[in-house]
């Protein structure tokens, strides 16, 4: 019995030890972004980026940055001002291709993003299922960090956060 519990303890032991370095390898990068592949018409309520320890990282000072922008009232800053009532979107008109929105944490700076969570209107037309987090040390060459499936329907649901990364949900061979 004790050489049960001695394995029973290794283990726990073992998955507390996972559990605690799984942003371990964390590396530190001057620019990171959330992207949205495909054609759509995203808007982003908010989005905020988490440290290791799952703790919010300051964008003060920091340069919001976007694919575009609809109008000065939905720039790249309305989408993570802490504001529910103000939105991020490159277009509310028509689709777009790879819409993205992030954050230049300035010449010099750099910051390791464990997560990012983004809050995306409950409007099927302005919501996307499916969301990269990405990192760059020049603004061109964008690298993958992680993605995340989103939700897809969430018409009668209040806003909530989303995090990137997240649980896989559906078949992604289509995006192969």
């Amino acid at each position: 019995r004790s050489q049960k519990m001695g394995r029973v303890g290794a283990i726990i032991t073992l998955l507390i030890s996972s559990i605690l370095c799984v942003h371990a390898d964390l590396e530190e990068h001057r620019y990171w972004r959330i992207l949205a592949p495909g054609e759509s018409r995203w808007a982003v309520i908010e989005l905020r980026w988490l440290d290791a320890d799952l703790q919010e990282i300051s964008t003060m000072g920091a340069t919001t940055i976007a694919s575009g922008e609809h109008a000065s009232w939905s720039n790249s800053a309305a989408g993570m001002d802490n504001d529910e009532s103000t939105y991020w979107s490159s277009n509310l008109k028509a689709e777009t291709e790879d819409r993205w929105l992030g954050v230049d944490f300035g010449e010099g700076a750099a910051v390791a993003v464990a997560e990012a969570e983004v809050m995306q209107y409950n409007h099927e037309v302005y919501r996307v299922f499916r969301a990269y987090l990405e990192y760059s040390d020049d603004g061109e060459k964008w690298e993958l960090q992680d993605q995340a499936d989103l939700e897809v329907e969430c018409d009668q649901c209040e806003l909530f956060w989303e995090k990137i990364p997240g649980e896989p949900q559906f078949d992604h061979l289509d995006f192969l």
